[in-house]
């Protein structure tokens, strides 16, 4: 049975200090929390910026497991550290700068945030340099590689990217890791994950082309989940899902995890990887499907901690996920989520949440 805390939480709103703190929420008959948040519609600024009308987040946390209740704590620490995206994703540490990085998709932008700074565009132009019909063209998914340096999925430019600058001074220029395969373009990489080998996992849904799957710049009869292997080759894993969205490895490398953001088949799934890196086998299925009428958002980014547990957002928000397949705790926000980042000491969760950058801290150590 799933246990629901009320939580009546202040809301912290730290946008450069320009946000007012404020606690919006409301009470059921029965005094749990409701948590009913419709996302906001689009608003396009005199500068040309997408943005949106906001409505701070009503946080709450379900127990739905024992084994989670120490997880969050209670009540729970959670901030919103800033609003003011038109869709939010990607949430990267960068554990030098002590900074958290963020994509805003449709406003072509990396912004970040650090603590007494607030939130800054950390990098223009993210996606494409010039003019595109993409709906989302900036980048999405966001990973350092082995020796720091930022890759990217960048949906404008339909490829996966490495950034050439340093990060201390970003400047959008990229080497392209993969645009193509077999000749046909890419439809728009979206997150991605390496392992300890230095081999990139990355999927391509078709969320960055402006008819999706009926786009007629697309390329691809499918939507697929790719490796670049050490010598940069592109190797195709599997086409059969409809929208492979995020994807995470497990800590001893031999899991891939993968959510499929489709409203007809909202699942993540834990496959087994052979030696050689092959999908060999799935151990597990978690079948969401039926929550997505009911509560908002799907399958989308994923994050394992050290040990083992996965956070995966999807509807209703960040479902906290036992190694073994087993839902243990949900945080919402009353927003979709689209994706989760741990900091090095795994001491916060990071989320993006539809306008909002959230963090969570963890009650103890994972």
């Amino acid at each position: 049975m799933i246990r629901l805390y009320g939580l009546l939480i202040l809301l912290f709103l730290a946008s450069c200090g320009s946000e007012d703190s404020t606690d919006n929420s409301s009470m059921s008959d029965d005094g749990e929390r409701e948590n009913d948040l419709p996302a906001p519609a689009g608003l396009a600024s005199a500068g040309g910026e997408v943005q949106k009308e906001e409505t701070p987040p009503r946080f709450a946390v379900d127990v739905l497991d024992e084994r989670g209740e120490g997880i969050f704590g209670f009540p729970p620490e959670i901030d919103t550290l800033f609003g003011g995206m038109s869709w939010s994703e990607g949430p990267l540490w960068l554990p030098k700068q002590q900074m958290i990085i963020c994509s805003d998709v449709p406003n072509n932008h990396i912004l970040s945030w650090r603590e007494g700074e607030g939130k800054k565009v950390w990098l223009a132009n993210s996606g494409i340099d010039g003019s595109t019909d993409s709906p989302e063209p900036g980048s999405n998914g966001l990973i350092l590689d082995s020796d720091g340096r930022l890759v990217a999925c960048r949906h404008g430019s339909r490829q996966v990217a490495r950034l050439l600058s340093p990060l201390d001074d970003p400047i959008a220029e990229w080497e392209v890791l993969a645009d193509n395969f077999r000749g046909r373009k890419l439809n728009s990489p979206n997150d991605l994950v390496y392992d300890s080998t230095g081999q990139l996992y990355f999927t391509d849904p078709p969320y960055g082309l402006a008819g999706q799957d009926d786009d007629p710049t697309k390329e691809m009869d499918f939507n697929g989940v790719y490796r670049i292997g050490q010598s940069g080759d592109l190797e195709l894993l599997t086409s059969d899902l409809r929208r492979p969205n995020g994807i995470a490895l497990s800590p001893d490398g031999r899991t891939l995890y993968i959510a499929n953001s489709d409203a007809e088949e909202a699942i993540i799934i834990a496959y087994e990887l052979d030696i050689g890196g092959q999908l060999s086998a799935i151990s597990w299925t978690l079948d969401l499907t039926h929550r997505t009428t009911e509560l908002p958002g799907l399958p989308d980014g994923l994050e394992v901690a050290q040990n083992g547990q996965i956070f995966a957002t999807g509807p209703g928000g960040v479902w906290v996920i036992d190694p073994d397949g087993t839902p243990l705790v949900r945080l919402s926000t009353g927003y979709p989520i689209s994706n989760v980042e741990l900091d090095a000491e795994e001491e916060y969760l990071y989320m993006t949440s539809d306008p909002y950058l959230v963090r969570a801290k963890l009650a103890s150590r994972l």
